[in-house]
């Protein structure tokens, strides 16, 4: 599609090694982009195509090189995205259980851990009242 878009400058198309060219361009595309998902990669030919990447040749083919990097930004952008997206599921999640913690303590069940903690929390400042405390000197 991004070869149908642009003219083609770099080939004759009447030599008899014109396939040969657009061959071996293919193969550079297909270098540069390697590793990075198609998602993105459609993205970033989308992008050249409807004229959303600045640049200053607008009527030239993209070097594989700026389709690379990009499909990379696209890439960064969703994981920056996912990241944020994770971040604030957390939160939800934290806030949720807060609530059902706290559903859970006014049942009576809750209340009498509370209770529990309560008793243990005086009987451990009992003793450490009782202690006797390093006198200065």
């Amino acid at each position: 599609m991004l070869f149908a878009a642009y003219p083609e400058p770099w080939s004759d198309k009447s030599a008899s090694h014109a396939q040969e060219l657009i061959d071996a361009k293919v193969r550079a595309y297909v270098l540069a982009v390697q590793g990075i998902p198609a998602w993105a990669i459609e993205q970033a030919v989308t992008d050249f195509i409807q004229g959303r990447v600045e640049r200053r040749a607008r009527g030239k083919l993209p070097a594989a090189e700026e389709i690379a990097f990009a499909a990379r930004k696209h890439v960064e952008i969703e994981a920056s995205r996912q990241m944020k997206q994770k971040a604030i599921q957390s939160q939800l999640d934290e806030a949720e259980e807060w609530k059902r913690h706290q559903q859970w303590l006014s049942t009576p069940e809750g209340q009498a851990h509370q209770k529990e903690r309560a008793r243990k929390a005086a009987e451990i400042l009992a003793r450490a009242s009782l202690q006797s405390m390093p006198k200065e000197e």
